[in-house]
């Protein structure tokens, strides 16, 4: 059975939304890193920071389950071609390096939370 839904279009919105998860999270890490100049906001700027950097990690696994849910329900439902295969092996691969990214992200968001308390 051949699925109406292109495994290229929905790589290719998966990247986007890892992009994002990258942009929210270097905002984030943006705001850490200046927010010492905003003496009398400087909580404020941290515990923004802090659920900013949750919610990157929150949108980044849930892109990344989602994806690999659409690639395990492809694997099964259709006939695929070698390309396919060696698409959906490569594809895997960045799911694991989103996850490593999420990762990191909590280790700045612990060294970030024994800072400020």
């Amino acid at each position: 059975m051949v699925s109406p839904l292109h495994s290229q279009s929905t790589f290719n919105g998966y990247v986007s939304q890892m992009r994002n998860m990258f942009s929210t999270s270097s905002v984030a890490l943006a705001m850490v890193a200046l927010g010492h100049h905003f003496v009398q906001y400087k909580w404020h700027i941290k515990i923004i920071a802090l659920l900013v950097i949750l919610f990157s990690i929150i949108y980044g696994y849930t892109a990344s389950s989602d994806f690999a849910n659409y690639l395990t329900y492809m694997e099964k439902h259709n006939e695929l071609t070698e390309l396919n295969i060696f698409q959906f092996k490569q594809w895997r691969s960045r799911i694991i390096l989103s996850y490593i990214y999420m990762f990191i992200l909590i280790a700045a968001m612990i060294i970030l939370l024994k800072r400020t308390l």
